[in-house]
Formats: C-alpha cells, sequence, structure tokens
C-alpha cells in the first residue's frame, strides 16, 4: 500500500493556516531511512530525458501522458531522497514492482539569483555552473523541498511550508498542455517571504516502504 511520504524525525513545524498551499504538518527534513534512502513515487509528473514534465488535462490537472511528445527515455517520476541531502532519480524494475535502479543522476537546479531555468537531473556535480546546486533537498508529506541552507526550515515560509516553493510550470512550445518545470529563484524568495505560492506544487509523491534499491548507471 503506499502512504504520503513523511521524512525523519525533527522537531515539527505547524504550517500556517489558509494562506499557505499545503495545510499539513512539516514532519521533518532528514529524509533517509535505514541508509538506503527514501522512495517517493510522483504520479503526476513524468520524467523526461532530464527533464520533468506534466500534461495539463482539461481540469487543469498534471497528468504524466506526455502524448507525441519525443523523448529516448520517459517515465513517471521516480525518486529516492538519500541521507547526502541529494534527491537521486530511480527506475522501477521490469521484474519486480518493489525493485528500483538508483541513477547517478541526481535533481539539480539553479539557484541564482534572478534565475528562472530548467530543473534537471546532473550526473556529475563537476558539470554543474556556478549558482547551480544537487544538494540540500529534502521533503515532507510528499513535497520536495529545497533550502539554500543546511536547515530545511529555511527553505520554508516562517511558520508554514508552501508546496511549490519556487517550481514553475511552463509551456513546452509545440506541445499543447505540456508543461516542464523550472525554478524560478524570485518565486521562491517571494514564497517564502509571504508564505503564499502560485504556479504548482511539486511533489505529491508516496513512499514504497517496502523498496529494494539496486545501482544502475545513467537512464
Amino acid at each position: 500500500m503506499q502512504i504520503p511520504l513523511v521524512a525523519a524525525a525533527v522537531p515539527t513545524v505547524i504550517m500556517k493556516p489558509s494562506n499557505t498551499v499545503a495545510s499539513a504538518v512539516l514532519a521533518g527534513a532528514s529524509i533517509a531511512s535505514a541508509g538506503k534512502g527514501t522512495v517517493g513515487l510522483c504520479g503526476s509528473m513524468a520524467y523526461a530525458d532530464g527533464g520533468i514534465y506534466c500534461r495539463e488535462n482539461a481540469v487543469g490537472a498534471c497528468t504524466t501522458d506526455l502524448g507525441d511528445f519525443p523523448a529516448k527515455n520517459k517515465w513517471d517520476l521516480q525518486i529516492l531522497w538519500t541521507d547526502d541531502k541529494s534527491v537521486h532519480l530511480i527506475k522501477q524494475s521490469e521484474k519486480d514492482p518493489h525493485t528500483y535502479i538508483q541513477f547517478k543522476d541526481k535533481l539539480y537546479i539553479d539557484a541564482s539569483r534572478g534565475a528562472k531555468a530548467p530543473i534537471g537531473f546532473t550526473p556529475d556535480n563537476s558539470t554543474l555552473l556556478e549558482g547551480e546546486t544537487s544538494w540540500a533537498w529534502s521533503g515532507a508529506y510528499g513535497f520536495i523541498i529545497w533550502s539554500p541552507t543546511d536547515n530545511p526550515q529555511d527553505g520554508l515560509a516562517d511558520g508554514g511550508l508552501v508546496t511549490g516553493q519556487g517550481v514553475e510550470w511552463l509551456d513546452v512550445p509545440g506541445y499543447r498542455g505540456l508543461k516542464r518545470a523550472h525554478w524560478n529563484v524570485d518565486k521562491f524568495d517571494e514564497t517564502r517571504r509571504t508564505g503564499k505560492d502560485s504556479g504548482g506544487s511539486f511533489g505529491m509523491c508516496y513512499g514504497d516502504y517496502s523498496s529494494t534499491i539496486i545501482q544502475g548507471d545513467h537512464p
């Protein structure tokens, strides 16, 4: 059975009430369990050739059907939060639904002042440009959270959790309804300052707590 992901224990933070998108409790931020990490199955987002996408349906909900979008590798986004504050790309094994291949590729963003760039995956931190980072990720109740420091709470609005933080879903030209996840630093700063959010959430990932992780290379 899939249940909402809850991170390892740190002091509980109660959400701000109605002016935050997520009215849940931040139950922690150090995600790894038993040394292997925590699996997140993100059923409303898809991985495709290094990016994160979704297709908006008629009622405005995100789906993982990317239609005729050309991608060599694409599947429903699956991730692994690890205790080094990274988010690794993983893929469910075709032989066992509870076995996942962990790739070297890690989630990264451009956190430079004023940046608005696609969220992607990097297999090697040495390829990251100035301002880009694959570190300081955490999560709670299935939401993917980034912080500019070692403390996850520094990435949240005062006293609350904003689900989208700096995530902005932007149209992919030429593909109706298709959107790609970007990180908008100005939006991140604004949501952290005001506790209000717009532009879509980043997460709703459910945990598989019977998972087995095997090491892979690249998709």
